[in-house]
């Protein structure tokens, strides 16, 4: 059986695995009272880096003992050598279940493994232990504008709503429902409901009326289509041109994202 052998180490040397974007002042001031009063009972997890050692777990406490004015911490150092996404790995599943990590940092952490490793977010959500949907929803904050993804994380709200108002492609419309959540004035029932009641209605595009349809296809994906007097018939025809048309691509060896500027440009050309 391995023995963990505890060490102190200095404060100095200690960097932040980058994990999380803050921690909460209030309970990192009542941590330090208790580490104050009793010492510090759970040693941080750290990984060492040359010189310098990267924290894996312990974030409140490492900052706990630096507002006491501490030149050392207790530490348990990983006795093997692991790559950044490894180490990022390890602490978001350290983290799931903590409240002090928001989850716009959760999300950038997840894009960065996913980066890392080429992942897709089903390999990502497997590899992490976590349903689908969850890291669908999480990776939803990082398709918001950057400020409001940040405010709504700064106040707790869920990546669920940060998924509804990710899917709204009227950059006003979403900013408002965004507003209205962050006042607490519209509940994520409330925003799901707004958002199916618009899910199919009349709008104006080159000055003459068109109906948009979104389709959900479950695990965070969807289809949507619009056109001057859409229904079921001709939205049918539409799916099956762009269908051919992306057959085409892939024969072609196109990626999706070309694949949708070579579509958007002909279509701009016409």
């Amino acid at each position: 059986m391995t023995h963990e052998v505890i060490h102190d180490i200095p404060l100095g040397s200690l960097k932040s695995d980058n994990i999380r974007d803050s921690v909460n002042e209030e309970a990192v001031k009542g941590l330090a009272q208790s580490i104050k009063a009793v010492g510090q009972l759970y040693p941080v997890r750290v990984r060492r880096e040359g010189q310098e050692f990267i924290l894996v777990d312990g974030h409140r406490r490492t900052a706990a003992q630096r507002l006491l004015g501490a030149r050392t911490i207790a530490a348990i150092i990983e006795g093997e050598a692991v790559t950044d996404a490894a180490a990022i790995q390890k602490a978001i599943v350290a983290n799931a279940q903590r409240e002090c990590v928001s989850p716009l940092a959760t999300a950038r952490a997840i894009a960065r493994l996913m980066q890392e490793m080429s992942w897709s977010a089903s390999e990502a959500a497997s590899r992490l232990g976590f349903p689908a949907s969850k890291v669908t929803k999480l990776l939803s904050y990082l398709k918001l504008p950057e400020e409001l993804a940040s405010q709504l994380s700064a106040r707790g709200v869920g990546a669920s709503v940060a998924y509804q108002l990710a899917r709204i492609e009227d950059s006003a419309q979403q900013a408002q429902l965004a507003h209205q959540v962050l006042k607490g004035a519209i509940t994520r029932d409330a925003l799901g409901g707004e958002l199916k009641r618009n899910r199919m209605s009349p709008s104006q595009v080159n000055g003459k009326p068109t109906t948009r349809a979104t389709v959900l296809a479950g695990e965070g994906r969807s289809v949507s289509a619009a056109g001057p007097g859409l229904c079921l018939e001709s939205f049918i025809e539409l799916l099956e041109l762009v269908l051919k048309k992306a057959r085409a691509a892939r024969a072609q060896g196109l990626e999706l994202g070309t694949f949708v500027r070579t579509v958007r440009d002909q279509s701009r050309s016409n």
